[in-house]
């Protein structure tokens, strides 16, 4: 909505902000090629400066033919439309109105005309004024725009510069009420005051929100964007009175994108007659996954390709998880339908030592897991919408934060999609931006998305690294941070995951390190926490290691408690490993597997119960005897 200035008739509007807004386009650039239609508003062609060059002859329609069925029209232009739109540019004599016609030509219109000041009312006349201005009107005292340098960092945006463009045309919008409600459309200035431009100019400008509606009602049946585009020009009359001259496949992509996001399963359609060049459909959330792979080997990618087609080329660093190693996960990941929870599952997982040490020292990275759980990590990564580690492990690591199984953004997907979001507990603001972090160059090629970094709300960043941030898609999170009664300093986690929740975030995968995983496995914050997955390798790091150990808890009588999981199930990996399940609270009930126990360790056990003590020594004694001579 446009801002509205309590000014007086003859002052200067700055509509810097309001002028010009168009869509974002984020789309191929092939797209405004498809539209067959001359767009340049900068061709020399035309005398006036201001006049479209392309407004002497009327857009080609697009080739690709589209079936109208007979009387059916995705248009609902109200009568007369061009000619209407033309005096409601041009406001040479006074126009009225009901107030239902009203509301059917004035989307029609809106992308000329801005409102620049309060409604001032008449109780004598029992009427409402409006005061509205060209949408290209500056201010005479403004100084000339200076674009901005570009951010380090960031990648300019192709942007088309608009002539110095100025036009004084205003009008005056009066509602009247009454016994019914009239609207009444008169200039506002000078009757020698007209445009400085014509209508195709504003047109190529700003889109109006009729022609933008038509589309979106087009679009939000399930037809592609460049579908419902063609469809729109073959009834080329109503789309030129409708002021769509200058409409592109990227106007129709970006007016249903809240929809497609709404509703990520629908396979978009075509129309009849219209032969699609893009193929869509619902985006899978598992990755493809190979027929056969051999157990206990690294994970490389190894997906089928049908005979005859090209082999997608994927970076030398893609990853895959077989299918036959993901099911004893599953109990213990984010659901994958929606849910009314009002917190999000937050799982825990970390590669341990026997000795629960993640690290030989303090700031030295050290390999525990092999390459099968490597890959699992990528895979729990790809299930989560993001990422959370603390800021000590940025500084140590400067990790990438992305998920490079195949199917994901950047390894086979589309840039940034399935793509874990990076966030960074970092209260006092540590962590250094700067645009050759690892994090931010994944996100330059498409192979991550923009880091959240949380900071405690005294803290205030240097303005730089919020630049930096912003340009890689990237924010700040201000957090409550403080001390708490009889508690030490830190985060109030359920808020920060509060928070999350509220940001779309519905799963997060804490990694580490282990300040941030200690202190969540303490008794108050463990109530959080979904699940633990834990790649236990088969080695001791000492004393001096890095520990995961939440603090100690005592009953009411002060006697010390120990912590244990439920609904745990081991599962061995690759050559050493061993990844541990589990989930914190509740009574641990009885289990008819071993309680979790490895099935050849289960199978000991039970033979060892079956047989007894007394079995054990008489099959002894039996061994002694048949050795005496």
């Amino acid at each position: 909505m446009d801002d509205e200035h309590n000014l007086n008739e003859d002052a200067t509007i700055n509509t810097d902000n309001a002028a010009g807004s168009q869509p974002d386009e984020k789309d191929e650039k092939d797209d405004d090629d498809d539209a067959h239609m001359d767009t340049n508003l900068d061709s020399p062609a035309a005398d006036n400066p201001f006049t479209t060059a392309g407004a002497s002859t009327q857009p080609q329609p697009p080739s690709t033919p589209i079936t109208i069925p007979q009387g059916q029209s995705i248009f609902a232009n109200p009568p007369s439309l061009g000619l209407m739109r033309e005096r409601l540019f041009e406001i040479n004599d006074t126009i009225e109105f009901s107030a239902q016609d009203f509301e059917r030509y004035w989307p029609f219109i809106d992308n000329v005309w801005i409102r620049n000041r309060a409604a001032s009312t008449s109780k004598e006349t029992n009427s409402v004024t409006e005061w509205y201005q060209c949408r290209l009107r500056k201010a005479n005292d403004r100084t000339p725009y200076v674009p901005r340098p570009t951010p380090e960092g960031k990648v300019g945006r192709k942007k088309r510069v608009r002539e110095n463009v100025s036009c004084e045309m205003t009008l005056r919008v009066v509602r009247i009420e009454g016994a019914t409600t009239s609207y009444r459309i008169l200039r506002g200035g000078a009757k020698d005051v007209k445009h400085s431009h014509d209508l195709d100019y504003v047109d190529g400008v700003k889109r109006n929100s009729g022609i933008m509606d038509t589309a979106r009602r087009e679009g939000i049946k399930g037809y592609q964007p460049s579908s419902t585009f063609h469809r729109m020009w073959a009834e080329p009359e109503k789309m030129l009175e409708a002021g769509g001259k200058f409409l592109k496949i990227s106007d129709c992509r970006n007016v249903t994108m809240t929809w497609r996001n709404e509703n990520p399963t629908v396979v978009l359609k075509v129309h009849d007659g219209f032969a699609s060049r893009v193929s869509t459909g619902p985006k899978p959330r598992n990755p493809t996954t190979p027929t056969t792979i051999a157990h206990g080997t690294a994970y490389q990618s190894m997906t089928p390709t049908k005979a005859g087609l090209p082999t997608p080329v994927l970076p030398q660093d893609t990853l895959q998880y077989p299918a036959h190693a993901r099911d004893f996960l599953e109990p213990y990941l984010p659901p994958q339908t929606n849910t009314t929870s009002t917190a999000p599952h937050v799982t825990l997982t970390y590669a341990s030592s026997l000795d629960s040490r993640i690290a030989l020292a303090p700031g030295l990275r050290t390999a525990l897991s092999g390459p099968e759980a490597k890959a699992m990590t990528h895979y729990l990564r790809y299930r989560h919408d993001a990422i959370l580690v603390g800021v000590r492990t940025a500084l140590i690591d400067n990790p990438a934060l992305n998920c490079r199984l195949e199917g994901a953004g950047g390894y086979g997907g589309k840039a940034g999609a399935n793509q874990p979001r990076p966030i960074i507990v970092d209260p006092h603001a540590r962590l250094v931006i700067h645009p050759d972090m690892r994090m931010l160059q994944m996100v330059k090629q498409g192979k991550a998305k923009g880091p959240w970094i949380i900071i405690a709300s005294n803290t205030s960043p240097h303005p730089v690294a919020v630049r930096i941030l912003k340009a890689h898609h990237g924010e700040y999170i201000k957090v409550h941070y403080g001390y708490h009664p009889g508690e030490p300093a830190g985060f109030d986690w359920p808020s920060i995951f509060g928070i999350l929740h509220n940001e779309g975030i519905k799963s997060v995968m804490v990694e580490g390190g282990g300040c941030v995983l200690s202190e969540l496995l303490r008794g108050q914050h463990s109530s959080l926490i979904s699940s633990l997955i834990v790649t236990v390798a088969p080695t001791f790091l000492g004393k001096g290691g890095v520990p995961v150990s939440p603090d100690p808890r005592f009953d009411t009588q002060g006697q010390p408690m120990a912590t244990r999981l439920r609904d745990v199930k081991w599962q061995a990996m690759g050559q050493d490993d061993v990844i541990m399940c589990g989930k914190i609270g509740g009574v641990q009930p009885p289990a008819a597997n071993g309680n979790g126990l490895l099935d050849g360790i289960e199978e000991f056990s039970q033979q060892a119960v079956a047989n007894g003590p007394a079995a054990a020594a008489a099959e002894q004694a039996g061994a002694s005897n048949a050795s005496a001579p």
